[in-house]
């Protein structure tokens, strides 16, 4: 058997995006000061933010600028809250919560990935992203939800301009022409008083302008618009300026912000939730979290009236996953253990998991509520010597078992491990990274200790029915759907300098898929290894599973065989056959002899 010289040591290297953050959301040094907190709501009766239990009984909320109450509050909404912390951290007390909803209107399209597990909605011509782990449904599931459905959605905006969806609540109250629909974005387009949101067209001729500097409009300024839906055109009652994301921290007082980070530039100049950060100095958990756009990480630290200084940061979202029927829960210690045929998994929960119950609706589920043999969805992060659990939702019961986690050890064509429990492949299908078939040659000889690896074992006999390659840099629905302007072209189509540097760096390893935009490539390796490139075929960047990120500029380890990732197994083991996968051997040899050619998809 080819395995891990130690199972926290391959999942160590494993990229995360989930918080590391334990024992019940400690403060960091904020403790019995004010604080401002933006982020998902993860637990109700009173409210979870960012770790901190806050008591809302005296607090004033407002829903879409409404007055509201504690029961207009629900998981997953992305919530600011004023107030202050007590010295443990963990509790606190509210004096302001405000919700504003990021978008609401009806689903104009609506698009799987080829998993399942995440949507992509156009909603008034923004695109979003729904997953079926990491999405809070309300009155409407993953499952259910419609081209049609009018949907109030909160999330975070990536790098991309998408929105990822925290929450999506269907409005089956509706009425076309009537009620109003919500759009955030930047004026553009201005003429007169019509104007566009991205694509979309808004009149605001007989609109309320509010916060708007002169209480005029103008291109470039950031609105949310309120009103109806005329003939395709949004005819606004409300246009509101936006403002300043810093505006809601109070200079030399302390701030937490959690979402998708976007405008990266260094670790001391990027935004998360539109506020600037300078990381440079803060302590990351994990500590190896690399930050890119697209992470969602929570950041403490202050504002010092113009950036806030991060103290912490902390990666929020994970890619380790499993289904299965919990074997034991411990509520006093934190802790429930879901099983599989080949093992157990055991998972801690802390005051940043969100439970959410998609069985019995109940409103606040809480790990005191589970039960020996609840079927259970969970998504998880390795910290340390745990497993921490950032989210569980209890689901209808199911015989079906996955996992989703770093590989430890294998034996070619014949099993996989992963945290501990082992799986037969024997007849089992594989898949690509980009959910192309593969022969199960091709997915071994392409493997590697720490790969992350998805296994669906359908009726719990510990043998697979599927086993894929996952990407493990990125959220699941991040490389699912591809923009217009990404151009697919072959391997032949590469420049040969692309070709050679993946033979020389990736010896063995094959490319899924490979797109061309104005002035870059994009290369997919089978096993989820992500490269960009110039024009020119130099490196730009080289995501990898490990979350090690490499540039052109720091160079690059030419010395990428490695002889405790399969041994042989990473040898070209095609021998002329197609197996699915484009071998760089072949598309070497094919490029000397005729440059037009084209190797074996």
């Amino acid at each position: 058997m080819i395995a891990a010289s130690l199972r926290l040591a391959a999942c160590a290297t494993f990229l995360v995006l989930v918080t590391a953050c334990g024992g019940g959301g400690g403060g960091g040094g904020i403790g019995g000061t004010g604080l401002t907190s933006s982020g998902t709501i993860s637990g109700t009766g009173s409210i979870f933010v960012n770790g901190v239990r806050f008591d809302v009984d005296e607090a004033e909320i407002t829903v879409n600028g409404e007055s509201a109450g504690e029961t207009d509050l629900g998981l997953g909404m992305v919530v600011t809250v004023t107030g202050t912390v007590d010295d443990d951290g963990a509790n606190g007390t509210a004096e302001r919560v405000v919700f504003e909803a990021e978008l609401k209107g009806p689903v104009d399209s609506l698009v799987a990935n080829a998993d399942g597990t995440t949507l992509q909605l156009t909603i008034l011509d923004r695109l979003v992203i729904a997953e079926r782990t990491g999405t809070v449904f309300e009155d409407v599931s993953f499952d259910s939800l419609a081209v049609g459905d009018v949907v109030e959605v909160s999330g975070y905006e990536e790098a991309d301009g998408r929105l990822r969806a925290t929450r999506i609540d269907r409005d089956d109250d509706f009425l076309p022409g009537q009620d109003t629909v919500t759009l955030k974005g930047v004026v553009a387009g201005l003429a007169g008083s019509t104007f566009f949101l991205g694509d979309r067209a808004v009149d605001a001729g007989n609109a309320t302008l509010e916060d708007l500097p002169g209480d005029a409009l103008a291109n470039g300024q950031r609105v949310e618009v309120r009103g109806t839906l005329q003939d395709g055109t949004l005819v606004a009652q409300r246009v509101s300026g936006e403002d300043d994301p810093g505006a809601r921290f109070t200079a030399g007082e302390a701030a937490r912000v959690e979402g998708a980070i976007t405008g990266y530039v260094d670790d001391g100049n990027f935004r998360v939730g539109g506020v600037p950060v300078d990381a440079t100095g803060a302590a990351r958990e994990p500590a190896g979290l690399v930050l890119r756009d697209g992470a969602v990480v929570e950041i403490d630290g202050n504002w010092d009236g113009s950036t806030l200084l991060a103290e912490r940061i902390q990666a929020r979202r994970g890619r380790i996953k499993l289904e299965a029927p919990a074997t034991a829960v411990d509520a006093a210690a934190g802790t429930v253990t879901l099983g599989f045929a080949g093992g157990t998994v055991e998972l801690s929960t802390d005051s940043r998991t969100l439970f959410d119950d998609d069985r019995d609706d109940l409103p606040f589920l809480t790990i005191g509520d589970l039960r020996s043999g609840d079927y259970l969805e969970a998504e998880a992060v390795q910290d340390g010597a745990r497993l921490l659990a950032t989210r569980i939702d209890r689901d209808e019961d199911d015989d079906e078992r996955l996992l989703q986690a770093p590989v430890e050890a294998f034996v070619p064509g014949s099993s996989l491990t992963l945290l501990g429990v082992t799986f037969t492949t024997a007849g089992a299908e594989f898949e690509n990274a980009v959910d192309d078939d593969i022969e199960p040659e091709a997915f071994y000889a392409n493997l590697d200790i720490g790969a992350l690896v998805k296994v669906d074992d359908e009726d719990n006999d510990g043998n697979a029915e599927e086993v894929e390659f996952e990407f493990a840099a990125v959220l699941d629905g991040d490389r699912d759907f591809r923009d217009d302007d990404e151009e697919p072209v072959t391997p032949g189509d590469l420049p040969p300098v692309i070709i050679d540097f993946i033979s020389a760096n990736y010896p063995g390893k094959d490319i899924a898929a490979a797109f061309r935009e104005e002035d870059e490539y994009t290369v997919i390796l089978v096993n989820g290894i992500e490269l960009t490139f110039d024009l020119d075929g130099n490196l730009l960047e080289a995501d990898h599973d490990s979350g090690d990120d490499f540039t052109e500029e720091e160079g690059f380890d030419d010395d990428a065989d490695d002889p405790e990732s399969g041994g042989d197994e990473a040898e070209d083991d095609d021998a002329g056959e197609d197996d699915g996968a484009a071998d760089m051997d072949d598309v070497g040899d094919a490029e000397d002899e005729d440059d037009d050619a084209n190797p074996d998809d």
